[in-house]
């Protein structure tokens, strides 16, 4: 434990003098980490990533087998047997259930790192190149929606929505039902909030208040079949786990 202690900051004196693909591929996980996506990341994830981290010169430069060169240089254990990023076999689960359960090579980034980054780099915005492959790679894509938003990346955050609902995520499907409601757009966002509803039971628990909310905001005076109007509608548990609710009728 006293010598993985004390070999803690050498990660971080490897990215400040790793070569430029190397310290490319490394940025990728960082910014992963950073805006909240899971600790395991495939290698095609930070391969593709990287393509805009490079200058001209540097990705001029390279040759055929940099991604190889880059992996095997971040992988060489340092002080303390601690690697900047070191592969990671883990488990894939399908949020669909489209088929067993697989594992599949990953890597993961140095603790020490991924502290540091967080410290310094909280600021900055990854490149393009980051959120395509993220959208194109990745399943766990909620957290990464939201970052894309808060800077000012709107298409990648509508898009990376989008996927995440692709994947199961509930979440992602009622931000994209507010976003509706937000561009005045309220039949889009009913039909939204309405699917929502048709998976209440895996909506977390703790947020259930937020989407009554939002069933407020859409249906002020109920959702009722007949057209009278009805005081501020409560959707109970049950109409949260799926239970059919009536279209805005008032």
């Amino acid at each position: 434990m006293t010598q993985d202690l004390a070999g803690a900051p050498e990660p971080l004196n490897r990215y400040q003098h790793a070569s430029p693909a190397a310290t490319a591929v490394l940025e990728a996980p960082l910014d992963a980490r950073r805006l909240g996506v899971r600790l395991h990341l495939p290698q095609a994830f930070l391969t593709d990533a990287a393509t805009d981290c490079l200058s001209q010169i540097d990705y001029d430069q390279l040759t055929d087998d940099w991604a190889e060169q880059a992996y095997a240089e971040l992988a060489k254990p340092v002080h303390g047997k601690q690697a900047p990023l070191r592969r990671a076999t883990h488990p894939h689960h399908c949020r669909r259930n489209c088929g067993p359960t697989v594992c599949r090579a990953t890597f993961r980034l140095a603790d020490y790192l991924e502290q540091h980054d967080r410290a310094t780099r909280r600021h900055l915005c990854p490149p393009c190149s980051f959120w395509h492959t993220a959208h194109t790679h990745l399943d766990d894509l909620n957290n990464l929606s939201w970052a894309a938003g808060e800077r000012h990346r709107l298409q990648w955050a509508h898009h990376l929505s989008h996927r995440a609902v692709d994947h199961g995520n509930i979440k992602a499907l009622y931000s994209l039902a507010t976003d509706r409601e937000e561009a005045r757009d309220r039949e889009g966002a009913q039909a939204l909030a309405l699917q929502v509803a048709d998976h209440g039971s895996a909506y977390p628990l703790h947020r259930m208040n937020e989407l009554r909310e939002l069933f407020d905001r859409l249906w002020p005076n109920g959702p009722d079949p007949d057209g009278m109007p009805t005081p501020p509608w409560r959707p109970s548990a049950s109409a949260l786990r799926g239970q059919h609710v009536p279209p805005d009728a008032s």
